[in-house]
């Protein structure tokens, strides 16, 4: 078991727009295809020019992300 501080959910946060079965899924797919998740919400809550070509560029173990 991890020892991380773990803290309550606030009574105000019972109205989030996701629940955690939702969280739970969204979580799942932005490590199964991380482009495509990221893509998708930049498409959903950003305004853009033009459309990108790539939506990242990154080497987690080497420290390189962009």
């Amino acid at each position: 078991m991890s020892d991380a501080t773990r803290y309550p959910v606030p009574a105000n946060f019972t109205d989030a727009t996701i629940n955690a079965e939702k969280y739970a899924a969204m979580y799942r797919r932005s490590i199964a295809d991380p482009d495509a998740f990221w893509g998708d919400l930049a498409s959903e809550f950003l305004s853009w020019d033009k459309p990108w070509d790539t939506v990242s560029n990154c080497d987690l173990a080497s420290g390189h992300a962009e």
